[in-house]
Parts: structure tokens; sequence; C-alpha cells
């Protein structure tokens, strides 16, 4: 094999693991931003929802806090009392967790 052929095999091996691995961070990093704040939080609630046992936990918290984070940096930041109402219409529809219920065993009375 020459050196010319060993070369080419190298980099096409190099470019299909780059393009792998950025592929698999790219699911494992969650849904995305969205096309505006309300679009990001609907889109982490959904997310949140399908991947979560539900509300309340640190997922629907993070992604929210990220959103806003995310479009603070926007050339046009909203509001506060826009962002906390978009939050509040947003946070409408969560799936609440489950009810957790424990009985206590029954003792027989003699």
């Amino acid at each position: 094999m020459t050196t010319l052929k060993s070369l080419k095999i190298a980099l096409i091996a190099t470019g299909s693991l780059i393009a792998a691995s950025s592929l698999s961070a790219q699911a494992a990093s969650g849904p995305g931003m969205g096309a505006s704040l309300g679009n990001c939080y609907d889109i982490w609630i959904n997310y949140c929802n399908e991947n979560t046992s539900g509300y309340p936990n640190k997922c629907y918290g993070e992604s929210l806090d990220m959103c806003d984070a995310h479009y603070k940096k926007s050339s046009t930041p909203l509001p506060p009392k826009t962002m906390k109402d978009l939050k509040a219409a947003s946070l409408r529809h969560v799936k609440p967790a489950a009810a957790k219920t424990s009985f206590a065993p029954v003792k027989p009375t003699r």
C-alpha cells in the first residue's frame, strides 16, 4: 500500500469519527433553542414531559433558565415582565408527576 493511499484512508476514518461524534453530541444536548423565547420554552417543556417523570423536577427549571440565558443575549432582549408571562404560559403545559401514595401496613387485631 502506498503512503498516499494510507493517508487517504486515515483522513476518511478521521472524518467519519468527527462526524459521528458531532451527531451524537447534538442528540445528547436536547431539542434546541427554537426561533423565539416562547418557542424555546415550549420545545423544552415537551422534551421534559417526554423524558422525565413529570413536573416538578430540575429538567423544567434548568431548561427554562437556559432559554432565558440564551434569549437575554439576543439583540432585542425582552422585558422581564414579558419573559415571566411567557414562562408562566408555558408551564401550564407541564405533565404533573404522578402522586406517590404509600399505605401503612395493616395490622390485624386479635
